[in-house]
């Protein structure tokens, strides 16, 4: 999948778009992240326009930018101890293994 870097995205344009004209933002930011999903192969595609309409569920009914915010945040945080609580476990599934096999001679 092609990933523009973090180089490439110009905060200023997109401050100022939002600014000037929030439904031309709206709308860009809309294509932008189409585009980004377009970039995935099909299954992770499918996957991130899953995701996309999560969040755009939660910033729908968060009521403010802030509490969208707030609850999207608690949703990584979420992800992230999943995924801290698979790696522990792969390392111990891991040293198990190891200990199998050293075992065998």
């Amino acid at each position: 999948m092609k990933r523009d870097s973090a180089a490439e995205f110009d905060f200023d344009h997109w401050a100022d778009l939002a600014a000037s004209d929030p439904p031309g933002f709206f709308a860009e930011r809309r294509r932008a992240i189409e585009a980004f999903i377009a970039s995935a192969p099909p299954q992770q595609a499918a996957a991130l326009r899953d995701l996309q309409a999560i969040i755009d569920q939660t910033r729908l009914e968060a009521g403010t930018p802030a509490r969208a915010v707030s609850q999207l945040m608690d949703m990584l945080s979420d992800q992230l101890e999943i995924m801290r609580l698979n790696l522990i476990r792969l390392r111990q599934e891991s040293l198990e293994m190891a200990e199998r096999w050293e075992g065998r001679d």
